[in-house]
């Protein structure tokens, strides 16, 4: 891979992630359409969003180790690990 093709792979990322702000993202957090529902927190809600968004990600990145051990040993089984 290419320092280009790698660029475009994270400009995909980017573009996906935009994607969810501006649908998803704004049916559950814009407020009055100019103003994230973030903007309005007390600190100390948005303080437990976050934490509870953080343990999110943490969750996500255990499933992700998990599913990849699988996909090893699939690809060790199929001896295809090249």
């Amino acid at each position: 891979m290419t320092s280009e093709e790698l660029a475009k792979e994270v400009e995909d990322a980017i573009r996906a992630c935009t994607g969810r702000i501006l649908g998803t993202g704004a049916t559950q957090y814009e407020i009055d359409h100019d103003t994230q529902q973030f903007e309005l927190l007390p600190p100390a809600e948005l303080i437990q969003w976050f934490e509870e968004e953080f343990e999110d990600i943490v969750n996500y990145a255990v499933m992700t180790r998990i599913r990849l051990r699988q996909l090893r040993r699939e690809i060790e089984e199929d001896g295809t690990n090249e």
